[in-house]
């Protein structure tokens, strides 16, 4: 997978695309990391609410990466449904998360 995404992706990416070995060490990228803050600068422009880097104790899909991180979508004062039996979320805040999506993908490619 990290090859096709470096084959398809790599010449635009702020970032290159590298298995994370171990999943029983701790996975952290810093909040100034060009990538992390290519999100957070994202995030602030189509919410117009400061981006906040937060450390998670769980385990996500961005450990799957050298330098990836978890992105969305929650926002603050939603409701946190989250792999619960009725997990869902509001048209309003599905439409918000595809706009930051959008952004996000066209600036880490540009």
């Amino acid at each position: 997978m990290c090859q096709q995404l470096n084959d398809k992706f790599g010449a635009f990416c702020q970032t290159t695309f590298q298995p994370y070995q171990d999943f029983e060490k701790p996975h952290f990228v810093a909040g100034d990391d060009p990538f992390v803050k290519t999100l957070l600068s994202v995030y602030e422009k189509q919410t117009g609410q400061a981006g906040e880097a937060i450390i998670s104790a769980g385990a996500n899909y961005g450990r799957f990466f050298k330098n990836g991180v978890g992105y969305g979508p929650a926002f603050p004062g939603s409701l946190d449904t989250a792999h619960a039996i009725d997990e869902s979320v509001s048209l309003a805040e599905l439409e918000k998360s595809l706009a930051i999506y959008a952004e996000a993908i066209y600036e880490l490619t540009k």
